[in-house]
């Protein structure tokens, strides 16, 4: 490993200090935020009594899969406090196999934080955060393995495995992003007499705005296109206890 390369993290221990070796990053690394989305348009199937269109919005976030577990080695140098000689000790990191959201990025890698914590097999155990960082520009190894303390403070530090770094790009994950502020929902209550059947509410924070909550009604045509204030959508097919549906346009869009 090239000298200029080498940084070096300082872990406080009681009555010694410890220094891992690892490279440093490609410049400040930035805190990637996952992106806030409205629903996306998609075929979709309910029930009666589903909430098949609302107000919430969707958080995407980039993730991977790391195929096989992937590991690291190197020397941790310790040095108790008074004493004159340092002791180097051999240790090993490893990611787990999983998946990793992407987390931070600098001028050369995206960095995807493992749901597993990282395995230390060392003297003394540490918890340590981290994953697979992944080349998105520039030159330099496709893939390093990279981990930093999960308590307090502490450089991310990097190292390039000596076996290729196995991973599946799983595109992006999406989660409800929880009500804050104002929200709109519509429910499917079924379908009775060829009339589809629906309640649409309101919400301030999670609090129901009771006065505004109403149930409306189309006639049921296949395939036919539905508009309600602002939301947009295509039902299918649909029975009494079932919908199948497409939003065109929801209330955040």
């Amino acid at each position: 490993m090239k000298p200029y390369l080498m940084v070096l993290l300082v872990v406080s221990l009681a009555g010694c200090s410890t220094q891992w070796e690892g490279e440093g990053t490609k410049g400040s690394l930035t805190v990637v935020k996952p992106i806030v989305v409205a629903p996306p348009s998609q075929r979709q199937n309910g029930n009666t009594g589903d909430m098949i269109i609302s107000g919430v919005k969707i958080a995407e976030q980039k993730v991977i899969s790391v195929d096989v577990p992937i590991s690291i080695t190197g020397q941790n140098a310790r040095k108790a406090v008074g004493a004159v000689n340092v002791k180097s000790i051999p240790y090993t990191i490893t990611v787990k196999a999983g998946p990793a959201l992407l987390e931070k990025s600098d001028l050369q890698y995206n960095y995807y934080k493992s749901n597993h914590r990282l395995k230390v097999d060392y003297a003394n155990r540490y918890s340590f955060s981290g994953g697979v960082a992944i080349k998105h520009t520039g030159g330099g190894p496709e893939a390093k393995v990279y981990w930093y303390p999960e308590r307090g403070s502490g450089r991310v530090l990097t190292a390039t495995p000596a076996e290729p770094v196995h991973y599946t790009d799983q595109g992006v994950i999406r989660t409800p992003v929880a009500f804050d502020g104002f929200s709109q929902t519509i429910t499917y209550l079924g379908m009775s007499g060829g009339q589809l059947k629906f309640s649409y509410k309101e919400f301030s924070g999670t609090m129901v705005r009771d006065a505004y909550t109403q149930e409306f009604s189309y006639d049921y045509k296949p395939n036919g296109e539905y508009r309600y204030k602002n939301a947009v959508f295509v039902v299918h097919k649909a029975t009494a206890g079932t919908i199948d549906y497409t939003i065109l346009k929801s209330f955040v869009d």
